[in-house]
């Protein structure tokens, strides 16, 4: 276990009133059965994003389709939806298909981790995980989402496309018309 999971059980689950302003207006939905976890999840995420916290699949995807987040994180093993279910469920509708989606599990053999990615997940963590780590595939997948958005907007190629104007002073366009000239008839002993 890492040490910040071992602490884990030291955090009380906070108030849920908007007195901790997260600073960014990035929201992060959490699914998550095991109340510690999610409590321990809410209490490290929520200074950096907007915080939506769910304990099982259903009700997390009903909010999902209403509001959608700009990433998902969800715990694999959960009763009723489990996260591979709702991974292939945001993944299969074409209007929440584009949001990121992070499986946690216990399970860390490679069939599994293979499961999730054949799901749809872009990322998949095993328990424990550090806060570190996830905080940086959550930073890394926002970004990466964040570009390729700006790719598909065509915004990238247009500011690629349009061609920089230079204005010239007089006396530059003056000077680079003598040296033309003087260029051309260097050669020349009559000039």
């Amino acid at each position: 276990f890492s040490n910040e999971l071992m602490d884990m059980s030291l955090y009380e689950p906070e108030d849920t009133d908007d007195d901790v302003k997260s600073k960014s207006n990035r929201t992060v939905t959490v699914i998550e059965d095991d109340a510690e976890i999610r409590n321990y999840l809410l209490k490290e995420l929520s200074a950096d994003y907007k915080v939506m916290a769910f304990d099982n699949g259903e009700e997390a995807l009903s909010a999902i389709l209403t509001d959608t987040p700009d990433i998902i994180i969800s715990d694999v093993m959960m009763p009723g939806i489990n996260g591979y279910t709702l991974c292939r469920k945001v993944k299969q509708n074409v209007n929440i298909n584009h949001t990121p989606v992070i499986l946690l599990s216990a399970k860390a053999e490679n069939e599994d981790r293979m499961e999730g990615l054949e799901a749809g997940a872009d990322a998949y963590l095993t328990k424990p995980f550090s806060t570190e780590v996830l905080r940086s595939t959550i930073t890394s997948l926002l970004a990466n989402r964040h570009l390729l958005r700006a790719k598909f907007s065509g915004i990238q190629e247009q500011e690629d496309s349009v061609k920089k104007i230079v204005m010239k002073s007089q006396d530059e366009v003056l000077l680079n018309r003598i040296m033309d000239v003087i260029n051309a008839n260097i050669s020349s002993p009559d000039f």
